[in-house]
């Protein structure tokens, strides 16, 4: 079976936007005289799935409102990215290559708003047949369910999909949707990211697209 669509993460893949979240979260719990360790924890988790993982851990007070902080993050995060959030090199190029021949969606597991801000802030809006976030489901990643949405709202099957990914939870959630994946080490170690089909350090048109033709190729 050939491949039709490609199905991008945004936060470390299309955008170098993941220090923006640190730097929201940094700010909100400041203010609460709370002090993390920086150690990468949140990277592609739904911010609801990681305030539960602090509270588990007793990295946070129990008694701090998960969505009072939420929402305020968000607001935090808009502004920042407003301000600035860069493309990471060669994904414009790549965007333009790929939207030639295959179907192009986005599944994030960042909120609706903030999406649909920094894609139409940088004017990407049209290659995409499909964007999906976390307000679309029900479960995030590591939860295949937005990656089989992208899938039938893409109107293909999910043999047919390969995912660009940064983090462990979205290569579990590709996996999990019967989808080849590759990892892009733009936030987390190669190390981290093993599990993916094809592991890069960087965004390279050449190698993606000889990795997706090759996927074509040996589906027959």
């Amino acid at each position: 079976m050939s491949i039709k669509g490609i199905i991008f993460d945004v936060d470390g893949v299309i955008f170098d936007s993941e220090k923006l979240h640190a730097e929201a979260w940094k700010r909100v719990f400041e203010k609460r005289n709370v002090f993390l360790v920086d150690d990468k924890s949140g990277v592609g988790c739904s911010d609801r799935e990681f305030l539960k993982e602090l509270k588990e851990k007793r990295a946070i007070p129990e008694n701090l409102n998960i969505c009072e902080i939420q929402n305020e993050k968000l607001a935090v995060l808009i502004e920042l990215a407003n301000k600035k959030v860069e493309l990471f090199p060669e994904v414009k190029e790549l965007l333009i290559s790929l939207k030639k021949n295959y179907i192009l969606g986005v599944a994030s597991n960042s909120d609706k708003n903030f999406i649909f801000n920094i894609i139409q802030n940088t004017n990407l809006l049209h290659f995409f047949e499909s964007i999906l976030t976390i307000n679309d489901i029900k479960e995030p990643k590591p939860s295949p369910e937005i990656y089989l949405l992208s899938a039938q709202k893409m109107e293909l099957k999910p043999q047919e999909c390969v995912v660009i990914e940064d983090s462990t939870v979205g290569i579990e959630a590709a996996k999990r949707a019967g989808m080849k994946c590759i990892a892009i080490a733009h936030t987390l170690s190669k190390e981290r990211l093993k599990k993916a089909d094809l592991l890069l350090n960087e965004v390279s048109v050449e190698k993606i697209e000889r990795f997706i033709q090759e996927q074509s190729c040996s589906s027959y």
